[in-house]
């Protein structure tokens, strides 16, 4: 999915719903590491691309959007 072709709002929605995944990921017991590896990495992916969109906009990316990244991006297993 690339940023360009996407409302800034949809882009929001990607993030969101990447965020939903991981508390859901997170609250099952049984949920192996590739799991929430994976939906952690799908977070990181939505955030880096509503970022991107937000600077590409000329819009300040706010300082918890960007803790938020950098700190998804220190838990990122995914090269």
């Amino acid at each position: 999915m690339e940023a360009g072709q996407l409302a800034l709002s949809d882009l929001f929605g990607d993030v969101v719903r990447a965020r939903d995944v991981v508390v859901r990921v997170r609250r099952v017991h049984l949920t192996s590491r590739a799991d929430l590896g994976n939906a952690r990495h799908e977070l990181v992916l939505a955030l880096e691309a509503y970022t991107s969109g937000l600077e590409r906009l000329g819009r300040p990316v706010p300082y918890a959007l960007r803790d938020e990244l950098r700190l998804q991006r220190s838990l990122d297993d995914a090269p």
